[in-house]
């Protein structure tokens, strides 16, 4: 069954909200920071925010970051946004990071990161996943940290992150593993040994039979403690409007005969939605 999907809130075309922005749920409200307002990499300070419990749509808050940023990310944990970065690479906002407290309506600096991290910032390619105490922190094929308790930035890994395919802008974390949607599979990084599992946990291909080729978009996103969902848009079925895909799944750990571990997915269900025309998988917000 597809069930047809309409939206709840709509961007005018001519908004400054959207472009650039990162985004982050708490709660019922979801927060918009940042963005390009004039369609060029120059980034601005506005917070904007939608909550699902009324109907007046997106307002524009009365309080700003404290820095100017254009695609910068956000993950949420211990009840506040974290902020990081921004794709203008010239100018390296002032703060990097910030925090924002909801319950205060107030935005902090967070301490400078090393050199390393940085350098190894560039365009818009930047995964950022909150893992408890830790947001993790994925730039050109490097995975650094930020530990909120202690405010000290780490590197966790020193191998490649590309032998598996690219990480998708959204990814989850469950039991020091990372699961991360790429071509049509959901693949496993162990954050403790700092390797891939050699196969992925679910593959979308072999469950409907469509080529990777044509799911190549996806995200995976934690939904409670134990279940993961996996979120990809479908470019083989043409419809009038786009088919987007939906599977609940938990992660089930077994061993081989030769006593090596693997993941595989128990999945739980599956749904089909149709968006309307005109609107683009990567606009969606899976939180």
């Amino acid at each position: 069954m597809v069930t047809d999907l309409t939206p709840i809130c709509t961007v005018p075309g001519s908004s400054r909200i959207g472009r650039g922005c990162a985004s982050a749920l708490l709660g019922s409200k979801l927060f918009m920071f940042g963005g390009c307002p004039e369609q060029r990499l120059i980034g601005c300070s506005d917070v904007f925010s939608v909550d699902s419990n009324n109907q007046f749509g997106w307002q524009k808050e009365n309080f700003c970051m404290l820095a100017q940023r254009c695609y910068p990310v956000a993950a949420v944990t211990h009840g506040k946004i974290f902020i990081f970065g921004s794709n203008d690479c010239k100018t390296l906002p002032k703060p990097w990071a910030e925090v924002f407290d909801p319950n205060l309506n107030l935005f902090s600096p967070l301490p400078e990161p090393p050199l390393y991290v940085t350098q190894a910032c560039g365009g818009i390619d930047i995964t950022v996943v909150a893992n408890g105490d830790t947001i993790l922190l994925r730039m050109r094929d490097c995975l650094f940290s930020f530990d909120v308790i202690t405010k000290s930035w780490g590197q966790l890994s020193t191998t490649s992150l590309s032998t598996r395919g690219y990480w998708s802008l959204r990814s989850a974390t469950l039991d020091d593993v990372l699961f991360t949607y790429s071509a049509g599979r959901v693949r496993a990084y162990d954050l403790i040994k700092e390797k891939w599992f050699r196969k992925p946990v679910l593959d979308l291909a072999a469950m409907s039979d469509i080529p990777p080729i044509y799911i190549i978009h996806g995200y995976v996103v934690r939904i409670g403690t134990k279940t993961l969902c996996v979120v990809w848009y479908d470019e083989h079925n043409w419809h009038t409007k786009r088919s987007v895909g939906c599977v609940n799944f938990h992660v089930v750990k077994k061993s081989n005969s030769k006593g090596k571990s693997f993941l595989r997915a128990q999945v739980h269900s599956r749904s089909d939605y149709l968006i309307p025309t005109g609107y683009s998988f990567d606009d969606c917000l899976p939180l």
